[in-house]
């Protein structure tokens, strides 16, 4: 048997739809046909719960909250719907109007909206913890998952009861991409007071709904570390670099290239150098040492790309 390796196939068509491998290439940084990272709510790299007033990604990779100056929650639940496959979902806990969470899918390119542009379908299973409730699904091109745009709603709301249920929507982009949209940004919102728990998210080009795509764990934790990269410092441990120099440089190569630079976040002993760029990072110090996860406490270090 022969064998033929290739760096590249591209269509005629330049539509990007030749199938290689039975995976076919698309235009948000996934691999798939499913365009949402972490739609099975798996990784939780900033822990199990979180809550705010504000803005902010709290829990769960990939989905921010926008709580709009009241508190409100986001948490990952084992709570999932049977014979699915899904192990987990997500709670969002709504304790005011103008609440609702999000996911930012990266555009391949700024103002390029790639497969983005035609017929799409969403699809998720939702329930909320008590009574019933009217959920809204929102979308549009923005530069960042809480940016301004032009938003389009879903006429078709979903009734939300205590039961898991699937909701799917079909419909043509009516949002135009501009110069600077970085983001193809989904809103969800639901209309009373509840705790809303969702999972097996899936955003696929075409007007079907298809069975939820499980990617391998490792291929979707790699996918959200585009974004965010927790170090993996704890409160036992620290990366250290030397001891009693007048200079110390402490090196950190990042598991996969971040979207963007990152910003660093958590305890550090030092300053950001000058190799400070998508892949890697060098902090120097002119204190007894350089370290990452304490500065006179131990505490996580995050890197984050997030839209």
């Amino acid at each position: 048997m022969s064998t033929i390796a290739v760096n590249a196939i591209t269509d005629a068509s330049a539509g990007n739809t030749t199938t290689i491998n039975g995976v076919t290439p698309n235009s948000a940084n996934v691999i798939g046909k499913n365009l949402v990272i972490n739609g099975a709510m798996q990784i939780a790299q900033r822990g199990t719960s979180g809550s705010t007033s504000s803005t902010g990604y709290l829990s769960v990779d990939r989905f921010i909250v926008n709580a709009n100056g009241t508190s409100v929650t986001l948490a990952q639940s084992s709570d999932a719907p049977a014979n699915t496959g899904l192990e987990y979902s997500m709670s969002f806990t709504r304790t005011a109007s103008g609440q609702d969470f999000r996911h930012a899918v990266e555009l391949p390119a700024d103002g390029k909206a790639g497969r983005l542009d035609g017929t799409l379908t969403v699809s998720y299973y939702a329930k909320i913890n008590t009574g019933t409730a009217n959920g809204t699904f929102q979308y549009r091109y923005a530069a960042s998952a809480l940016g301004g745009g032009n938003t389009q709603t879903v006429t078709t709301s979903d009734s939300l009861t205590t039961t898991w249920q699937r909701f799917t929507h079909t419909f043509t982009n009516a949002d135009t991409v501009a110069a600077g949209d970085l983001s193809f940004s989904m809103l969800w919102s639901v209309d009373t007071n509840c705790t809303l728990n969702i999972t097996g998210v899936q955003l696929e080009v075409g007007s079907s709904a298809t069975e939820f795509e499980h990617r391998p764990y490792t291929t979707e934790y790699q996918l959200c570390q585009r974004y965010l990269e927790n170090i993996g410092v704890d409160a036992s441990a620290a990366i250290w670099s030397g001891y009693g120099a007048t200079v110390n440089y402490l090196n950190w190569q990042f598991k996969v290239q971040k979207r963007a630079i990152p910003t660093i976040s958590g305890a550090v002993q030092g300053t950001a150098g000058g190799s400070y760029v998508t892949h890697a990072l060098r902090y120097t110090t002119g204190s007894a040492y350089a370290a990452f996860g304490y500065n006179g406490s131990y505490s996580p270090v995050y890197a984050d790309a997030e839209l």
